[in-house]
């Protein structure tokens, strides 16, 4: 079984609960809670608290890359007194410096405002992993999604600090979580920096013998155009899903365009809402 609950993401309508641009999603993955994400700031635990969720259960937490919109958050994580945290998982870059550039050619900063050491009691359980680890029964984080497919152009306008010198983000630290359920593999994303098409190919080649039920998350479509959102969306009718859940930098634009192509399929959620799997 899983569940996935969503703390935060750009949208809600929910009376109570806070949206910011940012993700954090609570799981349960066949019996372990996993906190996948946590924004940019303490929203996604006041949410928590509103959706009646209990963070200090969190058995297991997912940094999905190292952005502000999606780690930050873990600065206000309730770890107890001691230090006490759960295994977090993620790769060595996630702390590394990182940049991004608009089309005027402006820089800025978007990497993480923490290091591990400024976090009491973490680095005692930093799961620091490069491939494929096991997270809770039947369900993984994988990292390098570029380098085990054919196509290795992930999302451009984005720089990574390395021995001191800026060079284009691959993003080999965006992990993917997969879930192996009874209806298939539920994929869960951060932004998918890597590339949709790339990350589904990935489960493909990973799980061979398993068929993709659902893949939710934010997409990274925002700022493509409409021609490029009509290739995403075609490129996606040759997988074969049951269905996908847009989220948080998919974009309004991104949302209508897979909801108008894959309309029977396409759930549009927002923060506070939830989904089970069997």
């Amino acid at each position: 079984m899983m569940q996935i609950t969503i703390l935060l993401e750009n949208l809600v309508q929910q009376r109570g609960l806070t949206a910011e641009h940012g993700l954090s999603l609570w799981l349960n993955c066949n019996g372990y809670n996993v906190l996948f994400d946590a924004g940019q700031s303490d929203l996604f635990y006041h949410n928590a608290l509103n959706l009646g969720i209990d963070l200090s259960q969190t058995d297991r937490i997912v940094l999905s890359h190292g952005h502000y919109d999606h780690g930050d958050g873990f600065r206000f994580f309730p770890h107890n007194a001691a230090g006490g945290w759960p295994r977090f998982f993620a790769h060595p870059a996630v702390f590394q410096s990182r940049f991004s550039t608009n089309k005027t050619g402006e820089r800025k900063s978007v990497g993480l405002a923490w290091q591990p050491d400024q976090l009491p009691g973490l680095q005692k359980h930093l799961m620091l992993h490069t491939g494929i680890m096991t997270i809770a029964p039947e369900t993984w984080v994988c990292t390098h999604i570029c380098d085990q497919v054919d196509d290795q152009q992930p999302t451009p306008g984005f720089e990574i600090e390395q021995n001191g010198q800026l060079e284009a983000d691959r993003f080999c630290d965006e992990q993917i979580l997969i879930s192996r359920q009874k209806q298939g593999l539920v994929i869960v994303t951060g932004c998918s920096h890597p590339g949709l098409i790339n990350i589904l190919q990935c489960a493909h080649r990973l799980f061979p013998g398993d068929r993709i039920h659902a893949l939710i998350g934010g997409f990274h479509l925002a700022a493509l155009s409409d021609q490029e959102l009509m290739g995403i969306a075609n490129a996606l009718k040759a997988f074969s899903f049951d269905l996908i859940v847009p989220l948080h930098c998919s974009g309004l634009s991104g949302r209508c365009a897979l909801h108008s192509a894959f309309p029977d399929r396409c759930l549009l959620l927002k923060t506070g809402d939830s989904l089970a799997f069997s």
